[in-house]
Formats: structure tokens, C-alpha cells, sequence
């Protein structure tokens, strides 16, 4: 059989340093084996350890500079339980509005028009792919009422890189930098500044009402320019994923059969978790109520199983190891938490070896960073960490991303309120996206009359993913999230403007800070579930650790005899979860399930089905990897903020 070896170091339009070893038939263009790798490291989670709680808003949001209030956000919420501090309503729909705009709005619509976007421009397909940019010109566009191309070509010419079409001028690359920037005005006017906030605090947020008022009508302005925006841009990937998918047959990509969907919920009921209160341990006794009470609502769903949606059960059940990764094991090291504030074992869904793999929890986790050469057979390999879900006494590694964000949700009958813009059940979502009143003026061009209307997007898994977790479905899922976060942004608007004509404007409690405490705070990034979690000893930080959504995505393989040795189960009943006597990450999963489609020969193969395939999950590399080193210490900051009661 004779074998190619394709390296790409690195992976380009993406967050940080992501490498890619790719092993391919070239009689078949089929993959014999894939690994990808965690090729940078940082530290973040180690420097943490013995400063105050609240210190890890500021430093773990500095993990990336894409999308700087994921992480600031997650922490908030770790501190918010681990602090015994739950904000007001109108605090909790700041928190919202600021995070829909930037983190979501902002980065959807940069991923999907200029980092992913390009890959599928006619200039890659007249070279590499001229079979599909032929069938492209004979494609009309389903959606054309909203973006105005009548066919695929058309609409192909304009996602080039930049330039867009050189005959009409429009290039979408350069539309959605003039539109991104008022996504970043407006969660800005509430988060001070963009990236990296400065006015989350746990227990709340600092945000200026004194005009409040004027703020929320300077986001309303805002949020109608990009609201138009987005009907334009969400059109273009429903006609992408049925030209690709359907009319092309390019359906590459796929990761698990059936898929394994993890979601962390998004937008927290202002009422639900402001009613929270008392200590950590009545936070977190009630904490399953409140996030299921969100617009996106949490889960991890097994194809059409939905197992669970309590963020109790999940968080108790995630391990984090390693075998083929850079870094020491530390199961001789003895455990922070054997149970967690409810008085569940963790790792309970296996109690009978849990006592072997609860140091694996994350409130147990010891960063201990081991280089090694690479070895790629056996590991080590990778900066990445091995995160897995057990469930009964299987592990399972799992996918975060808009798509699970989606799809778990679709698997949840109910409705957004007030305004019921967002209506979820039997597998399908429908999402309505409100008038814009006006047109939106750049230069010469004006975008379709159809972005000035209602418009409405539907949703469903058998029609837009009907072969499970694949490239161009992961694409659709995140355009899918773009508009939810939308209607989200207008949801929480409404709620804003009834509490500010109510006089209802305070926004935080005081925190403190017990001798003891945990903490654990999830949503989901524009990338997926964002988790965190953190140990309290005498106020101040005894552990802290956190995931990136490509934590869980980039993970190298775990070697079977380390799930023997947890007396665990490997995932075989779930088709590439269990490949090459090893459990594999969606990363790895997708590469295998990837064919060479380039029409050129094989000495002039690029990679460009293998990039596809890890840009859709819109790789974040720094977010990801943390590790520690030990060194001079030029500068200590004792503490950021007091535990003082703000009023707004």
C-alpha cells in the first residue's frame, strides 16, 4: 500500500500553534492514521494557586484575545458559587447582553466570513476541486432572497479571501469587518473595554446605569445594524452546507457514530440564579435548576439520547488524564475533594472504582509538565491533556462546539422568553430574528431588502445534520449559533428595558471569602463548553483548573491499558471513539473520517479536506494548553478588587 505522509505545522486561521500528522492511502486517498497536536504550551492554571478567587476572572480571560470573555465569564461563575455570591437580576442580563455581542456575535461572524469561510472560495475550488466549482455554476441558491446570489458560483466568488468577487466587489471578508466592529462597541458600553473585561466581579458586575437609559439605546443601535448582518450571513452557510453536503456529496469530517454532544447552556435566567443564595453548598444544591433554566440549555446527548442535562452530574463525572501527552501523572498525589458539596462520590457513575479515578477530577488535577521526545506510536506527543466523560463504567471522550450546542438543545421542548424568539423540541430549533427597520449603507453597497424584514431560520437535525457530526454541519451549527445568540441579545434587551422602567437597577452583592469552598462554573464559548473549577483554602486559591472547548476537541489518544487500569471500559460502542486500541479525540476522529478529495496528484496534495475538517471546530490552542514553570518572580499582585457591595 503505498503511504503519504502529510505534516501540516502549523494549522493556519486559527488561535494559537496546532500541528497535524496525517497518514493517507494514495490509491484510495483514504487515512490510515491521524494525530493531532498541542504543539505550544502556557500557564495559566499553576499561577493561580494561592492568590484571591477572585484574582482568576482577570488572568484566566487572558488565555486569548479571540474570545476574552469565555474564560472571564466561567470564572465568574466558579466565584460566584466559591465566593457565596449570586448578582441581581438586572446584573445577571448585563452579563448577557455584553457577552452575546462580543464573545458570540463578534467571533461567529469572524470565524464563519474570515477564518473558515475562505477554504470554500472558488479560488481554492478552481484549483483543487474544479469537479465541485462546475457543479456550483449550474447550483441555484436556495436562500438568495436573503444574500441576493442567485447561484453557488456567485455566492462562492464572494467568500474569496479578501477580495471577494473581483466583477460585483462584494467580498463577505470585508463586510463582516465592518460589521464585527459594532458587535465589540456594544459589549464594550457594558464591559469597559474589549478584549479582557474589566467589570465582571463575582457576585455581579461594575457596570455604569447611571445613564441607564442611553446605554441600553446605544446597544440597541447596535445590535440592529449587526441583526441584519446576520440574517445576511446565516443565509450563506444554510445554501454552503446544502451545496457542499447535498448537491456536491462532500460529507467529510464526521467524528463519532453516534455523535457524543456535551453543552454547558448559554444566558442564565435573570430571576432563576439570582434567587440562588446562601453557601456554596446551597448554591450548588440548586445550581441543575438554574442552568437548565438558561436560553441554550446544557446536556450531553448520545445521538438522539439525551443522558443528562444536570451540570452536577457532568461536571462530578469529567476526568482529565494522560498517557500520550507532555506531563507526569499524578495519581499518587493526594486528593482536594473526595465528594462534591452534595455528598456525591465523584466519578459516581463508576463508585466502584471511583476511588482510583477521582484524582482525575478536576478539582484534583495537578499541572506537572514532563517533555519528552515525541514519539508518535506510543507518546508522549502532544501539550494536550486527555479529557473524558464516564458514563456507567465506559469512558467516553466527547464534542464541544456550536453544533452540540445546538443540537442539545433541539433535544429540549421550550420556549425563550419574553419574546419566544428561540422555540426548541422533537430535534429542531426555530429562531426568529426580528425587523431592522433600516437599511444598512458600506460604500456603495446595501445589503438585501429581505435583512430589513422578520426573518426566520429552522433548524433540524434530519435535514441539516443528517450525517451526524461532519465539517460542513459543524459550519451550519456555528452560523445556527450566530442567530440564536441574535434573538438571545434581543431576549435579554426586553428584559433590560422592563427592569430599568421598574427602577429594578442594582446589580451585585458582596462576596466573601469561607474557609472552605468549591467552585464550578460552565457556558458555553463561541468554541464550545467553556468549564471551570476552583478550590478554596482560607480565602484564597488551593487548585484551580480549566477547559477550553478544544481541550476536550484536540485531545490526543488515551492508551487502553490506562482504562484498564481505572477499571474502566473503552468506548466501543460508539464507531471511531475506539479506533487503533485507543480512545481518540473529535480532532483525531474527524481526520480519520476524512477522504483526500483534491483532483490533483498526489505529490501536490495540500491537506485541504484535513484543515476544513479542524478549522469548522475553530481550533484555540492558547485557551487550551496551561502547564507550570518555575522561575524569577518579577511581580506580585496581591489583589484586584474588594468584596465591596455595588449598587450598579
Amino acid at each position: 500500500m503505498p503511504v503519504k505522509e502529510i505534516f501540516i505545522d502549523p494549522v493556519t486561521r486559527i488561535e494559537g500553534h496546532l500541528a497535524l500528522r496525517v497518514l493517507v492511502d494514495t490509491d484510495t486517498g483514504k487515512v490510515i492514521d491521524a494525530w493531532s497536536i498541542a504543539a505550544m504550551f502556557r500557564g495559566f492554571e499553576s499561577i493561580l494557586r494561592g492568590r484571591s478567587p477572585e484574582t482568576a476572572i482577570f488572568l484566566t480571560c487572558r488565555s486569548c484575545g479571540v474570545c476574552g470573555a469565555a474564560h472571564a465569564n466561567a470564572s465568574m461563575l466558579a466565584c460566584d458559587m466559591a465566593l457565596e455570591a449570586i448578582p441581581e437580576p438586572m446584573g445577571v442580563v448585563l452579563r448577557n447582553l455584553a457577552y452575546a455581542m462580543t464573545d458570540y456575535i463578534y467571533d461567529h461572524s469572524t470565524l464563519l466570513a474570515n477564518l473558515e469561510g475562505p477554504d470554500y472560495g472558488c479560488v481554492f475550488l478552481r484549483r483543487y476541486q474544479p469537479s465541485i466549482w462546475n457543479l456550483a455554476k449550474e447550483t441555484p441558491c436556495e436562500f438568495s432572497s436573503i444574500h441576493g446570489f442567485k447561484r453557488m458560483d456567485d455566492l462562492l466568488r464572494a467568500y474569496n479571501p479578501i477580495i471577494g468577487d473581483p466583477v460585483t466587489g462584494i467580498s463577505i471578508w470585508r463586510l463582516n469587518i465592518y460589521f464585527q466592529r459594532f458587535a465589540k462597541e456594544a459589549g464594550s458600553l457594558i464591559y469597559g473595554k474589549y478584549p479582557h473585561p474589566a467589570t465582571l466581579i463575582p457576585g455581579g458586575i461594575m457596570t455604569d446605569l447611571t445613564n441607564a437609559e442611553s446605554l441600553i439605546q446605544a446597544y440597541i443601535f447596535r445590535l440592529n445594524m449587526v441583526t441584519a448582518w446576520v440574517k445576511y450571513l446565516v443565509a450563506t452557510w444554510f445554501d454552503m452546507y446544502y451545496f457542499f453536503e447535498d448537491v456536491a456529496d462532500y460529507v467529510q469530517g464526521k467524528t463519532y457514530d453516534p455523535p457524543i454532544m456535551l453543552s454547558a447552556g448559554l444566558f442564565d435566567d435573570p430571576e432563576e440564579y439570582s434567587s440562588l443564595g446562601g453557601t456554596y453548598a446551597d448554591i450548588y444544591a440548586e445550581i441543575d435548576r438554574a442552568y437548565e433554566k438558561r436560553i441554550c440549555k446544557p446536556g450531553i446527548a448520545f445521538g438522539r439520547e439525551l443522558w443528562t442535562t444536570s451540570l452536577t452530574k457532568m461536571q462530578r463525572n469529567m476526568i482529565e488524564l494522560v498517557s500520550t501527552g507532555f506531563y507526569a501523572d499524578w495519581k499518587d498525589k493526594k486528593p482536594f475533594v473526595t465528594y462534591d458539596p452534595a455528598g456525591v462520590v465523584l466519578v459516581d457513575e463508576a463508585k466502584d472504582v471511583a476511588e482510583r479515578a477521582l484524582i482525575y477530577h478536576e478539582w484534583n488535577k495537578w499541572t506537572m509538565p514532563l517533555p519528552l521526545p515525541t514519539n508518535y506510536e506510543k507518546g508522549p506527543y502532544s501539550w494536550g491533556y486527555e479529557v473524558r466523560i464516564v458514563r456507567g463504567k465506559t469512558m467516553y471522550p466527547f464534542e464541544a462546539g456550536p453544533l452540540p450546542k445546538v443540537w442539545v438543545m433541539s433535544l429540549q421542548s421550550y420556549e425563550s422568553k419574553p419574546l419566544g424568539l428561540i422555540k426548541c423540541g422533537g430535534g429542531r430549533i426555530r429562531i426568529v430574528l426580528p425587523e431592522t427597520k433600516f437599511y444598512t449603507l458600506l460604500g456603495k453597497f446595501k445589503l438585501p431588502p429581505e435583512t430589513e424584514k422578520e426573518v426566520v431560520f429552522e433548524w433540524s437535525i434530519d435535514k441539516w445534520a443528517k450525517n451526524g457530526s461532519t465539517t460542513l454541519a459543524r459550519l451550519l451549527g456555528r452560523a445556527v449559533s450566530l442567530a440564536i445568540a441574535c434573538a438571545a441579545a434581543w431576549e435579554n434587551v426586553m428584559m433590560a428595558l422592563e427592569y430599568i422602567v421598574a427602577g429594578h437597577l442594582k446589580t451585585s452583592r458582596p462576596w466573601r471569602y469561607p474557609v472552605e469552598s468549591l467552585g464550578v462554573g460552565w457556558l458555553e464559548a463561541p468554541r464550545g463548553a467553556v468549564r471551570h473549577w476552583i478550590v478554596v483554602r482560607n480565602g484564597r486559591i488551593a487548585n484551580y483548573q480549566y477547559h477550553a472547548p478544544t481541550t476536550g476537541n484536540v485531545t490526543p489518544r488515551t492508551k487502553a491499558e490506562k482504562v484498564e487500569e481505572l477499571g474502566l471500559k473503552p468506548p466501543t460502542d460508539v464507531k471511531t471513539a475506539f479506533a487503533g486500541n485507543a480512545v481518540r479525540g473529535p480532532y483525531e476522529a474527524a481526520l480519520l473520517n476524512t477522504k483526500v478529495t483534491e483532483e490533483v496528484p498526489p505529490d501536490k496534495w495540500i491537506g485541504l479536506d484535513f484543515v476544513r475538517a479542524i478549522r469548522s471546530f475553530d481550533p484555540c490552542l492558547g485557551c487550551t494548553v496551561h502547564i507550570e514553570l518555575t522561575g524569577k518572580i518579577s511581580k506580585v499582585i496581591k489583589k484586584y478588587l474588594s468584596p465591596a457591595s455595588y449598587t450598579h
